[in-house]
């Protein structure tokens, strides 16, 4: 709900990210816990990613530093499932948590033993989640 605020260093990855895929591969593949980097899927995420609009590797990673978006969250009325690896070396998982105590129809889950990218690293589970979520 209130960003994230990236270091100068973390800003210089975006734009090496965004210039060297192979730089980009390795950054991608420390968050995600387990991936197997030549996997058709995470070669594909990579691509995809590596690909992406230029003005996405740097005006997101600078409008979520002077993001606030606590007034509006609290004005969600529909049921929103939160899903946070433990691990994730990208975003806190403590934003996580607070998104979901803003959200009034929160459903927040912690993934134990797990990083950035549920999906890729226990897909199953991942379905199961979103499943279960429009199911209830």
């Amino acid at each position: 709900p209130t960003g994230v605020k990236f270091s100068e260093a973390h800003l210089g990855a975006f734009t090496a990210m965004s210039k060297d895929r192979v730089f980009c591969e390795l950054v991608m593949a420390g968050t995600i816990q387990g991936v197997d980097t030549s996997s058709l899927i995470f070669q594909k995420i990579v691509d995809d990613t590596f690909h992406c609009a230029p003005q996405i590797w740097h005006g997101v990673p600078h409008a979520l530093q002077n993001l606030d978006m606590t007034a509006e969250m609290k004005k969600v009325t529909q049921p929103v499932l939160i899903v946070h690896g433990e691990s994730d070396p990208v975003l806190p998982i403590e934003a996580s948590r607070e998104l979901a105590k803003i959200l009034p129809n929160a459903r927040f889950f912690e993934a134990k033993g797990h990083g950035h990218s549920l999906n890729v690293e226990e897909p199953k589970l991942f379905v199961q989640l979103v499943n279960d979520f429009f199911k209830s």
